[in-house]
């Protein structure tokens, strides 16, 4: 049978919206005076603008839910995402996977995610806050400090602009990391079988040779094992 709907039915019914990326920043969008909502207002439902930053390194779904929180923290959120350069996090917390832009559009593609600045610090000031005229700032409780100093949140904090967000257990950039060293041979194995060189991968001579002679042992020992048992089904079948 033959389907009667045509292109223009299924648009109708799918209803796709179309939506695109956040915007990036841009300070020629925002008023020139502007008085910072309070806790109060935000909950009444007036319009605020709320800023969660991080690295969104590896994005994954813990960062996903956090910005959800963030854009539903009250009734008319403007979310804005902080991305970090890699520069500032190497300084900070270390190595990262993705490159800047991979990052950055990662989170542009968040469907939570309004505005997006790119290239922002871990600590706070107050000239932060009206440069990009930032009402409240939502990230998880957990004190983060840099050399045994203050919270990079204990300005937000004092000044009563801090919404704490739920970390989301089990998911993280450091876990998936974690996975790939621990399961080191498995994804070697598996990047050099989809052709990729053993030089892109990094790989020496020495964990190549025996990464393969691994590969040629399990091989012959699952052809020994095919081969014993079909002769035991072609003697049980005589």
């Amino acid at each position: 049978m033959t389907s009667t709907v045509n292109d223009e039915d299924w648009k109708s019914i799918v209803k796709i919206p179309v939506m695109g990326p956040a915007r990036n920043f841009n300070k020629d969008n925002l008023p020139e005076k502007y008085k910072r909502v309070t806790m109060e207002e935000a909950k009444s439902g007036v319009s605020c603008r709320v800023y969660s930053d991080g690295a969104y390194d590896v994005f994954h779904s813990g960062h996903s839910r956090q910005l959800m929180q963030s854009k539903n923290y009250f009734p008319n959120v403007i979310l804005i995402a902080g991305v970090h350069s890699n520069a500032e996090i190497h300084r900070v917390k270390g190595q990262t996977v993705n490159t800047d832009e991979e990052r950055l559009e990662a989170v542009r593609h968040c469907r939570y995610v309004d505005e997006v600045v790119f290239d922002v610090p871990f600590e706070y000031s107050i000239e932060f806050f009206d440069k990009y005229q930032i009402d409240f700032i939502a990230h998880d409780d957990a004190p983060y400090l840099l050399g045994g100093g203050e919270d990079f949140y204990a300005l937000p904090k004092r000044l009563n602009m801090f919404l704490p967000t739920q970390r989301t257990e089990g998911i993280s950039t450091s876990d998936l990391v974690t996975r790939v060293v621990k399961n080191y041979d498995g994804y070697v194995r598996r990047n050099l079988s989809r052709g990729i060189d053993a030089g892109e991968l990094n790989v020496g001579a020495l964990t190549f040779v025996r990464i393969r002679t691994q590969d040629l042992l399990m091989s012959s020992y699952q052809m020994l094992a095919n081969f014993f048992r079909s002769s035991v089904e072609n003697k049980e079948e005589n």
